[in-house]
């Protein structure tokens, strides 16, 4: 009856790219390697807090697109998955 759902994986339904993903990807790698400890550290740091501080750095990134990307349930990580 689901067969279909392993036919259709996510990056049939779009681009298949995380949008947090290319926002990182244009980071020089200071702020890359910021980012990366900030978003690694879930007790010290806010979900609300890394959107706020990118937000005023003038990167603009949705709230629920960081969220899935922070808990690795974007593409990033669902594309792969079997």
């Amino acid at each position: 009856m689901l067969e279909h759902l392993k036919q259709n994986r996510r990056d049939n339904y779009g681009p298949g790219i995380c949008k947090m993903q290319k926002v990182i990807n244009t980071l020089d790698e200071s702020d890359r390697q910021i980012l990366d400890d900030v978003m690694a550290n879930v007790d010290r740091y806010s979900t609300y807090g890394i959107f706020r501080g990118l937000r005023d750095a003038g990167v603009v990134i949705g709230y629920a697109t960081l969220d899935r990307h922070r808990k690795n349930i974007c593409p990033c990580g669902v594309n792969h998955a079997e």
